[in-house]
C-alpha cells in the first residue's frame, strides 16, 4: 500500500517500493494525486500485462524462447519504471494455466488490463507503458477507511 504524507516541502506519495513522487510532478504509475482531509491511502490493484507466446524452432536445430526472455525483459523495465503497481505475467501457449485467447488472436499476444493491446508482430515496451500511463490516469484514488 501507497501512502500520502504532508511535508514542508509539499505532498509525497511513498509507495511500497519505497520511491516518491513530489505532488505536481507527473508520477506515472504511482497515481496522481488528490489531496484531501489529509492522509490518503492508496489502495488501487497493480494493473496486469499478459504476454503469451510460444516457443519457437531457433536456427541450427533445437527450440528457441524468445518471447519469454523478451518477456522478461518487459518485466524488469516496467519494474524499474513503475515498481510494484504493475504485474507481468508471461504464459506459454500450451500451458495449462494460459488464459483463454481471443477468436483470430496471433502470437505474441499481449492484453493489458482485460485489453488486447497487440496481437502478433513485436512485444513493443512503449506502447505498455502509453497504455499503462493513460489507464493510471483514468483509475480514481481511493482512500483506506473511508
Amino acid at each position: 500500500m501507497s501512502e500520502v504524507r504532508q511535508s514542508a516541502h509539499g505532498a509525497d506519495a511513498v509507495g511500497s517500493n519505497g520511491l516518491a513522487a513530489r505532488a505536481g510532478q507527473r508520477p506515472g504509475l504511482r497515481r496522481l494525486l488528490r489531496i484531501r482531509h489529509g492522509v490518503l491511502r492508496l489502495v488501487n490493484p497493480p494493473l496486469r500485462v499478459r504476454i503469451v507466446g510460444a516457443r519457437t524452432a531457433a536456427c541450427g536445430g533445437g527450440v528457441g524462447d524468445a518471447w519469454r526472455a523478451t518477456a522478461a525483459w518487459v518485466a524488469a523495465q516496467l519494474a524499474r519504471r513503475f515498481g510494484d503497481t504493475v504485474r507481468v505475467e508471461y504464459f506459454d501457449v500450451f500451458d495449462p494455466a494460459c488464459p483463454p485467447l481471443p477468436e483470430g488472436a496471433q502470437l505474441p499476444l499481449v492484453t493489458v488490463g482485460e485489453d488486447v493491446l497487440t496481437s502478433g508482430g513485436k512485444i513493443s515496451l512503449p506502447a505498455i507503458r502509453r497504455r499503462l500511463e493513460a489507464l493510471a490516469a483514468e483509475q480514481p484514488v481511493t482512500r483506506a477507511g473511508v
